[in-house]
């Protein structure tokens, strides 16, 4: 029953109907590209603080345990930035390519539902030649 209720609100002339139908994979894709966009300003962060870290140890007042931590905590944080990368750019494929898929059978259906035009008659041409009546 469902179904036939979401085909039936579907509308193939409307592009609102396309972003309705294919909500999921959008959502993933906005919540991965915000996970992606704000994790890529945490780069330069760790760099500068990786760096003031490293003065500080080789002044001596800092430890190498603290360096460490931050370390691991780049290497994490990159880590999910690339899985989200990975996520936001299949999904968008995946929108991409559902949204292609529907179009066609949409395109396919209308084309194969549609009357067949009547072929245009051909007139025969009547050759005389005037010297044999």
């Amino acid at each position: 029953m469902k179904t036939n209720r979401k085909s039936a609100e579907f509308q193939p002339n409307r592009v609102l109907s396309y972003f309705k139908a294919e909500w999921r994979a959008l959502l993933i894709v906005t919540v991965s590209g915000l996970i992606y966009n704000i994790g890529l300003l945490t780069g330069p962060w760790f760099e500068g603080t990786m760096t003031g870290y490293l003065v500080e140890i080789l002044n001596g007042t800092g430890q190498f345990s603290g360096m460490l931590m931050l370390v691991i905590s780049f290497a994490v944080v990159t880590a999910v930035v690339q899985i989200s990368r990975y996520v936001k750019r299949f999904y968008v494929r995946r929108f991409a390519n559902n949204v292609n898929r529907r179009m066609k059978e949409t395109l396919y259906g209308s084309l194969v539902k549609k009357k067949p035009c009547k072929p245009a008659r051909r007139r025969r041409r009547q050759y005389h030649d005037e010297g044999h009546s």
